[in-house]
């Protein structure tokens, strides 16, 4: 189920994306009420002078940076990087791996589990978490096994709901994600692609 509002509270969605969790039901309740008393009482605090909008720099300078503003978060909110990308392609053939097997098998185990809904790997996959592009220069091994097994943040935690194999194949996939890590070809000069289907994590 996409939670993304209709086009014309993108904005909406954008600025309570951006909000701590303890302020989301304050400002979606008491925004609008401030917005329409804000309204409602402006044009009797502000009825004097000009309506030439050249005689007033200030009142144009509002309207438009609020509109630009409107415009920004609308895009914001339609790209929505902050939730898990459920639409990404279920074959990545762009991401170039090596012959091995348990980096080829830990590639697929990144796509089975779903990972590749919140981690960016070579520019495929969601932007929820951190890019994991170059993962293996940041975190050892022993720091994967921990992080996959015991989750953080907004990451769910993996231990019992992957297998050992899985997961020491994983954690190669991920530690040969590194800037010095050799783009292997294939006989006629390709990439080697991965291959495999992403299925959706586990919710139950």
């Amino acid at each position: 189920m996409n939670p993304a509002p209709d086009w014309y509270f993108l904005f909406y969605f954008a600025i309570l994306s951006m909000l701590p969790a303890s302020m989301e039901t304050w400002v979606i309740l008491g925004g609008p009420l401030v917005v329409i008393l804000g309204l409602l009482f402006l044009p009797l605090i502000s009825n004097k002078g000009d309506r030439a909008p050249s005689r007033r720099p200030w009142a144009l300078a509002v309207v438009v940076t609020t509109i630009t503003a409107l415009i920004i978060l609308t895009i914001y909110g339609a790209k929505a990087p902050w939730s898990p990308n459920f639409a990404v392609q279920p074959i990545a053939d762009s991401i170039p791996v090596t012959a091995d097997a348990a980096v080829r098998d830990g590639a697929q185990v990144f796509f089975s589990k779903g990972c590749i809904y919140c981690h960016e790997v070579n520019g495929d996959g969601g932007q929820r978490g951190p890019n994991l592009s170059r993962v293996g220069d940041r975190l050892s091994e022993d720091q994967l096994i921990i992080r996959i097994n015991n989750g953080g943040h907004n990451m769910p935690a993996f231990a019992g709901r992957i297998t050992h194999d899985e997961l020491t194949t994983l954690v190669a996939f991920l530690t040969s994600r590194r800037a010095d890590y050799p783009s292997p070809r294939s006989p006629d000069g390709a990439n080697l692609p991965l291959t495999g289907t992403a299925s959706p994590p586990d919710r139950r």
